[in-house]
């Protein structure tokens, strides 16, 4: 997985193209066809949100979401993945983001945690 790889060299304005990227990558996996979401998750990709801080307030909005809508998308397709989306601490992000003043924003967190609940009792 040389694109997480790649990104420990990105200056930060280049980031959100990178997340961009990967959250288009990852969108296009399904239960069927995971590859791409499994090789993320096995190269802690998801660590770039910690690194780049992607989920703070002050970040473009188009990152957030794209951040929340590539999370999101790897809850639905596996509970496999929640152990390491639960190592990002998402859910003290999703606490502040759900009041954010953007109506999109606070849709994708709903749908992050609607997905988060998908696969449990």
């Amino acid at each position: 997985m040389y694109v997480i790889f790649l990104l420990r060299y990105l200056n930060d304005s280049y980031i959100g193209v990178a997340v961009g990227f990967l959250s288009r990558l990852i969108l296009y996996s399904d239960t069927s066809n995971k590859i791409f979401a499994d090789q993320f998750m096995n190269y802690n990709g998801l660590r770039i949100i910690e690194k780049y801080n992607l989920l703070e307030s002050d970040k473009q909005i188009s990152i957030i979401l794209d951040v929340l809508s590539l999370v999101s998308h790897l809850a639905r397709l596996t509970k496999d993945y929640y152990p390491k989306i639960n190592e990002t601490k998402i859910l003290e992000k999703c606490k502040i983001l759900i009041k954010h003043e953007d109506p999109s924003v606070r849709s994708k967190v709903c749908n992050l945690l609607g997905n988060l609940c998908r696969h449990s009792d």
